[in-house]
């Protein structure tokens, strides 16, 4: 489930972490990120991801009535 005040950081994530590989709170890039590329296509999910995607959609609408 995503939270509402997640937002897209660059270089650390100070809230819930994207991959078990990376430590929560203790994340940060110390490198230098030069170019930061975002691509708006649509996705090619599997049909298992396809499935996930719309059950959390069902849970997201019965939460906000």
């Amino acid at each position: 489930m995503f939270s509402a005040d997640e937002g897209a950081d660059v270089g650390e994530d100070a809230e819930t972490n994207v991959s078990p590989d990376y430590k929560q709170g203790d994340n940060k890039f110390t490198g230098r990120i030069v170019k930061v590329t975002i691509n708006t296509e649509a996705s090619k999910l599997s049909d298992a991801d396809e499935k996930k995607l719309e059950e959390a959609g069902e849970v997201a609408a019965v939460t906000e009535e």
